[in-house]
């Protein structure tokens, strides 16, 4: 191979240097021995083939009589450079008594220079290069070339700018922030070339979801309030008085859409909550509203409608699980929509090629978030951003691309439970995520799971957070729920290969998942019976959400059942889709019962058991709080407000008298513009 830099996977490979450096932004390059690149290049030269020991070692080694172990040391290496797993690799596969190969996808890089520059380019952006990248040995038949997109930061502000939105002529961007306090979302438009910032809405209620009137003289938005009715307003864009269009529902987030002919507006919504998110349109004219595609059973439904340039189609995604979505185009009229991706990865938002003639996207198909542009004719291919997860593109009409860059960071932290005041401190960190701790059984190990790695993986350490370890290599799809088994030697927790979520048990030692009762349906957040024999999980196979044993042919509820966890052998208690707050389950006589009070929890994973009551995360008053519902009093008490996210899931560690809980440490995203080759 020829020593110029390359991509591979993840990675730039700079072979002058002994240099690889992942493609995210602020990552820091790390050397290898000269060895050891010697041996990268030679796979690199037969990308995909076994290339025997006997060759390598001629090959790197030439004229030197030199011991096997050698070159065994320089491939470690190289795994443990790249993160590589052996017994599940990305990167480097051992082929057993013949030698190795390279399986990622590997691109050299040919630099261009920039010829059509944005006119909103300062001096510094308008001296990069546009680096083309064309695919070479790539494991993915349908990537035909890569391209490195040079990104010029639109919005540097603190906190969050999200769901940008470019005017029609280009010039100027809508966006929600929360503000530089962080304590309301409205609307704000800033010119793309300039720094004046324009504050259009100041309601208390949530103002989400802009978007432009096709002659760039109004902003429609959604406003949400906490009786939880969802608004669809416009306004003039330089400003100025508001006016109601319609209703988006049950709505929080409704992703509006305006289509290029100003009738109708697209957003998410659904009638009640026992109902998958649908797709909606509305006469901006009238305010009339009509249903134009949701899914059937309880999924999480579609969201994200953007119109084609012509009008004739809306594209959404489409979730079956948490984080597994898809690409969809319907027409305007109804109908059954046409399936555009395949992949079973998360999916944070799409839009239509300026000509119509494709889709770009950012999923988690290679792993984790990034950008695709894909045709509906030909080879895809992949937009190589070196910065942080890009998400909800956005595509103008002079070439650009506007997209949010966002930067998100969760630890596990321990609550101390009866301290004077509120303590808490750091158990499991990185730079990454780190999320849904899970302790064993006697108290002496966390499992949780990270990013940490590149991809969302099952990891276990020490019950301080020291010496963790990795036990999964799924490389992309979304894993987690772990919870123990009774004898602390396995760990079960859901995943989603191949886009539907199963559920997989793993020993802690490592070694591969075992799939635990598959099917086509949805199994999610398993947990062992009290005996260690039967494992339950939540499932949709039934087209309703149920709780289901892995044993069992029917399900064990009737009336719904999603996450659920065993205090002893006589009773289960559990959350459902459909409903807030907690559920027990009396194993002997069947009755079921709501447990009063608790429909404040915040998420159905966010909830564990003490001595003698239920821990439990839940809103009050916008601020999360750690609740306690007692078992002998049924009585309610807040133990504590908690800065933690409730999709992180909770754990209680009597040993320590210390909950386990999800700390946002960073979550934020500012907006990036390029252009699109």
């Amino acid at each position: 191979m020829s020593p110029e830099p390359f991509v591979l996977g993840e990675w730039r490979v700079e072979p002058s240097l002994n240099q690889l450096t992942r493609l995210a932004r602020g990552s820091i390059p790390q050397r290898i021995t000269p060895k050891a690149m010697e041996v990268l290049l030679v796979l690199g030269a037969r990308a995909g083939e076994v290339v025997t020991r006997e060759d390598l070692l001629t090959s790197v080694w030439p004229n030197v009589h030199v011991q096997e172990e050698i070159l065994t040391r320089a491939v470690a290496d190289l795994r443990k450079a790249f993160d590589d797993d052996r017994k599940e690799p990305r990167y480097i596969e051992t082929i057993p008594k013949r030698g190795y190969r390279l399986i990622a996808a590997i691109a050299p890089v040919e630099r261009k220079a920039a010829r059509n520059r944005l006119p909103f380019w300062g001096a510094a952006a308008a001296a990069a290069a546009v680096a083309t990248v064309v695919a070479w040995g790539s494991r993915d038949a349908n990537v035909g070339k890569v391209v490195a997109l040079e990104g010029h930061p639109l919005t540097a502000l603190p906190g969050r700018e999200i769901q940008p939105a470019l005017s029609p002529d280009g010039t100027r961007v809508a966006f929600a922030w929360q503000g530089a306090k962080g304590d309301n979302w409205d609307i704000y438009v800033k010119p793309v070339s300039g720094e004046t910032l324009t504050r259009l809405t100041e309601d208390p209620a949530f103002d989400l979801s802009p978007t432009w009137s096709p002659d760039g003289k109004r902003i429609a938005f959604a406003r949400y309030r906490e009786e939880r009715e969802c608004g669809i307003l416009e306004v003039d864009a330089p400003g100025g008085t508001e006016r109601q269009v319609g209703s988006c529902g049950k709505s929080q987030n409704p992703d509006l859409a305006w289509s290029p002919d100003g009738r109708l507006l697209a957003f998410s919504d659904r009638e009640s909550d026992s109902e998958s998110f649908g797709i909606y349109l509305l006469a901006a004219e009238n305010g009339e509203k009509r249903k134009l595609i949701a899914p059937e059973g309880q999924h999480w439904g579609d969201k994200d409608p953007a119109f084609s340039p012509d009008g004739r189609w809306v594209l959404f995604t489409r979730s079956v699980s948490m984080n597994t979505q898809d690409v969809y185009r319907v027409r305007v009229e109804g109908g059954e929509p046409e399936r555009l991706t395949s992949d079973g990865r998360e999916v944070r938002g799409a839009a239509f090629t300026r000509d119509g003639a494709g889709i770009v996207v950012s999923s988690a198909r290679s792993g984790s978030l990034g950008l695709w542009r894909i045709p509906f004719e030909g080879p895809s291919v992949r937009l190589v951003f070196e910065g942080k997860t890009p998400r909800a593109p956005e595509l103008g009409a002079r070439g650009e691309i506007l997209f949010e860059e966002r930067w998100r960071d969760t630890d596990v932290d321990a609550f101390a439970l009866g301290a004077p005041e509120a303590t808490t401190e750091p158990l499991v960190s990185s730079t990454y995520e780190d999320r849904e701790p899970a302790l064993s059984p006697d108290a002496s190990r966390v499992a949780f799971v990270s990013t940490r790695s590149g991809s969302p993986e099952l990891w276990v350490s020490d019950a301080a957070g020291g010496e963790a370890k990795r036990l999964t290599s799924f490389g992309g799809p979304d894993v987690g729920a772990p919870s123990w088994s009774p004898d602390g030697r396995s760990i079960v927790f859901d995943a989603r290969p191949e886009g539907h979520a199963d559920v997989y048990s793993i020993s802690i030692e490592g070694g591969a998942a075992t799939p635990i009762a598959p099917s086509p349906a949805n199994e999610v957040a398993p947990v062992f019976s009290p005996d260690g024999r039967s494992v339950l999980f939540g499932s949709d196979r039934s087209e309703t959400w149920q709780l289901w044993r892995s044993d069992a042919k029917e399900p064990g509820t009737s009336n719904g059942g999603y996450v659920c966890r065993f205090r002893d052998d006589t009773s289960l208690y559990f959350t459902k889709f459909d409903s807030p707050g907690l559920y027990r389950l009396d194993l002997k006589s069947g009755a079921e019962k709501s447990l009063e009070g608790t429909d404040v929890l915040a998420d159905g994973r966010a909830w564990t058991f003490d001595e003698s009551g239920i821990l439990f995360l839940g809103f009050e008053a916008g601020k999360i709080v750690l609740y306690r519902w007692d078992f002998p009093s049924s009585a309610l008490s807040s133990v504590g407000a908690v800065d933690a996210d409730p999709a992180g899931g909770l754990a209680h560690d009597p040993a320590r008298k210390r909950v386990l809980f999800t700390r946002v440490v960073r979550s934020e995203s500012d907006l990036v513009i390029a252009r699109l080759p």
